[in-house]
């Protein structure tokens, strides 16, 4: 015989997006504005409101607010092809600026691609 089968994580339990509702204000403000890591800004939801989800429900919820940090490969795609048809057209302009989801792009980010 081998070794005894590894158990599942208990499945976390269901959370609805109202019983987000009275955190997302709080949640954002730590993730978004003041740039908290999502690790740190579960624990301190957990220690201030008691608050549980799992890591995984967070990031979920966060992209369904539409508030996710990264810049989705598409996306970028999409800025960079603007961004050389612009250079060719419009050759007088000076650097132009791309924001994704209320973010502006940085431009060493857009040249890196």
């Amino acid at each position: 015989m081998g070794p005894p089968p590894k158990r599942r994580k208990k499945k976390a339990p269901t959370l609805r997006a109202k019983d987000w509702e009275p955190y997302k204000a709080r949640i954002l403000e730590l993730h978004d504005a003041r740039k908290q890591p999502l690790v740190k800004v579960k624990e301190m939801i957990e220690e201030e409101f008691g608050f549980t989800a799992e890591l995984r429900q967070y990031r979920t919820r966060i992209t369904q607010w539409g508030k996710d940090k990264n810049i989705k490969p598409a996306e970028m795609a999409a800025i960079v092809r603007k961004r050389q048809k612009r250079k060719l057209v419009e050759v007088d302009k000076g650097e132009q600026i791309f924001s994704v989801r209320g973010r502006n792009v940085e431009t060493h980010k857009i040249d890196s691609m």
